[in-house]
């Protein structure tokens, strides 16, 4: 994978009884962080994190199951230190900074092709 891929994507999913109908088998394309699990699965069990740190996630209960407004606007996808390269994405914008070593490209899944890199 590179920085410059049109998006992130991460697989998971959720079942069980407080899913409305109308969100069971649906496919949500909200922006989400790992770090929301946390969050979002504690309100679910009724739990609350008064009392600890202040938490990167965002509970996104809402915005998965009741299209509420996402509370996530940025997702950070690495900082290397040692390649000194980063990338972050704000709303609809990606930076990426510094070295990018990559120059080939990536086809899509569905192609069924290998990734080109020029000799």
């Amino acid at each position: 994978a590179t920085y410059w891929e049109g998006g992130v994507r991460g697989v998971s999913f959720i079942t069980g009884k407080g899913i409305p109908a109308n969100k069971v088998g649906t496919t949500s394309t909200a922006l989400l962080h790992s770090t929301d699990w946390f969050p979002t699965l504690l309100s679910v069990a009724g739990g609350n994190s008064d009392g600890t740190l202040p938490l990167d996630g965002y509970n996104q209960w809402a915005t998965l199951t009741a299209d509420a407004t996402n509370p996530r606007t940025e997702v950070l996808i690495n900082i290397d230190q040692l390649a000194g390269n980063a990338a972050i994405r704000v709303g609809d914008w990606k930076i990426v900074v510094g070295p990018q070593t990559y120059d080939g490209w990536y086809p899509p899944p569905s192609m069924n092709l290998s990734p080109i890199i020029p000799n």
